[in-house]
């Protein structure tokens, strides 16, 4: 009866042992399901198989960790040549060796019972236990750590997989807050899922308000129906190539922007929306605008410079060509002009009649004919050859006095000379500012043909002088008015349009500069700026 008693109380004990390790063995798998890190399941292993069988030292190591321990020396009370007995002989097994005592370096311990036990799955790693004070258990350990192989292997796969995805989370979030392209995504709706702080600087959103927004309030109207071809198109084809388009900020203004798109999947790979990077190009337009603008003007500047070279080879030819035939012209006009005089001598000697006021017209003409055949051949010659004027003292007053009564000018044009004491005397060329001022009268009487006012000043202003010559006549058209100084550039029928650039190059020569203002319909006024002392006294 005793026998059959003691019998049942041993059947008792171990099922409250069975019982109390199930609740241990379920508790520890709870512990390892709300563990915060791998560390911490790992911990909580060895704190189950500590508490399980008063091990005094308990390791989570692989066979290359179990080396490296031996070398340290694990356990203060098992000599390592016993220890990596122990290894050799467990192996996959999970069999507990039990050490002669002189294998053990501390006499006193008698706990010298020793385990590792091999974890099912891929981990290759074992939980070690030294110095089990039970050792008649030691298989029961055993059974009851494999048991609790499978969980903890799960539970320490999924929580370092997880710990990586937060990692790869943590790592893939800074790259897209710090990216400086806009990053957002959308559902198939158009609306947003998320977006990086640059996205919504560029469109002067807050990342709250564009939460609200379509992706239609960002686009200008004429680029929705391109988001809708090329969305469709990347739900087929998984991208798209870089594309452009228009965004507008909230404050109205539109940009233009370079985007690239891709199909936005959930875990399970079903399409649940869009992607897209977008990048700022209002500068890089800016720049191939500037540099459109660049390459026209590098254009137009070739053309100018080309049409100046071949002007200057026809001038160049020109002027060659009058210098060869200047005199021989000019002979003849002299002798030409030696019969007028002599014509005109004799005809004075004539009484008056119809016949010699109609001789005296003829010869007239002929004159003015002359002057104007030697105007031509002077304008020539005087654009073309180099220019060396001399420093002397010239009388404008005189000059002015002179050409008017030399040329004159027609009876409905009234002409005044008005010469301020101060810009009397001039430091300059005389034969120069005689044909400046030729020049420039005669194109002041020939535009007023209905008759006006010419006005001729000269003044000082600080070290300069000033010349101006005013017509009241028809004035020049705005269209024209940037080619006046072209050499063979003239707006009128009768010419050859060598005066202003004459008038100009000799200005020039003298160190002065001219200018001109005219209003259609209502006249035009030359001015020539002379230096007191001029600054250049030879031509170019």
């Amino acid at each position: 009866m005793e026998e059959k008693t003691r019998g049942l109380q041993s059947k008792v004990n171990r099922l409250q042992r069975k019982n109390a390790e199930l609740f241990m063995l379920a508790d520890a798998i709870q512990s390892f399901a709300i563990a915060k890190s791998a560390d911490q399941i790992i911990d909580k292993l060895l704190e189950f198989c500590v508490q399980l069988t008063g091990a005094r030292k308990v390791f989570f190591l692989s066979k290359k960790e179990i080396s490296k321990k031996l070398e340290e020396g694990i356990c203060e009370a098992i000599n390592p040549e016993a220890y990596s007995f122990i290894v050799q002989q467990t192996g996959n097994l999970g069999i507990t060796v039990s050490l002669n005592q002189s294998e053990v370096k501390d006499p006193s311990c008698d706990m010298s019972n020793c385990t590792a036990i091999p974890l099912r799955g891929d981990l290759e790693r074992y939980v070690v236990m030294i110095d089990l004070p039970l050792p008649e258990s030691s298989y029961e350990y055993v059974e009851i750590v494999s048991k609790m192989a499978d969980p903890f292997v799960l539970a320490l796969k999924e929580k370092e997989y997880s710990d990586q995805l937060v990692r790869s989370e943590k790592k893939y979030r800074r790259l897209f807050e710090t990216s400086q392209d806009g990053i957002t995504a959308r559902d198939l709706h158009g609306r947003m899922i998320d977006c990086n702080q640059a996205y919504a600087r560029m469109v002067g959103y807050s990342k709250n308000e564009l939460m609200n927004l379509s992706i239609k309030i960002l686009l200008p109207e004429k680029w929705h129906e391109q988001r809708e071809r090329i969305v469709s198109e990347v739900l087929k084809a998984g991208g798209s190539v870089v594309f452009e388009r228009e965004y507008q900020r909230k404050d109205g203004v539109v940009f233009p922007a370079s985007v690239r798109i891709w199909r936005l999947t959930d875990e399970n790979g079903e399409t649940i929306g869009v992607w897209s990077v977008v990048r700022d190009i209002t500068q890089q337009k800016d720049l191939q605008k500037k540099l459109q603008q660049n390459s026209a003007n590098l254009e137009q500047l070739v053309e100018e410079r080309t049409k100046q070279l071949k002007d200057s080879e026809r001038l160049a030819a020109i002027g060659a060509t009058a210098g060869m035939v200047g005199h021989d012209i000019r002979n003849p006009l002299q002798a030409i002009t030696s019969d007028v005089y002599l014509a005109k001598t004799e005809l004075a000697s004539i009484s008056e009649s119809e016949e010699k006021k109609s001789a005296l017209e003829s010869l007239q003409e002929i004159e003015k004919n002359v002057d104007y055949i030697n105007k031509i051949v002077a304008d020539l010659q005087d654009f073309a050859r180099p220019l060396h004027p001399l420093a002397e003292e010239a009388d404008l007053k005189l000059i002015f006095d002179e050409l008017l009564a030399k040329n004159g000018v027609s009876e409905n044009v009234k002409a005044s000379v008005k010469v301020e004491s101060e810009a009397m005397k001039v430091l300059a060329d005389s034969s120069y500012i005689k044909r400046i001022m030729n020049n420039l009268v005669n194109n002041a009487v020939q535009a007023m043909p209905h008759g006006g006012k010419l006005t001729i000043q000269a003044y000082k202003e600080a070290e300069d002088v000033l010349i101006t010559v005013k017509d009241t006549g028809v004035g020049i058209p705005k269209e024209v008015q940037n080619k006046l100084f072209t050499p063979m550039f003239t707006t009128k029928a009768k010419g050859q349009g060598f005066g202003l650039p004459v008038v100009k190059r000799m200005t020039e020569a003298l160190g002065g500069t001219v200018t001109f203002k005219s209003l259609e319909g209502k006249g035009t006024t030359f001015t020539v700026r002379l230096p007191s002392a001029p600054k250049v006294l030879n031509g170019k």
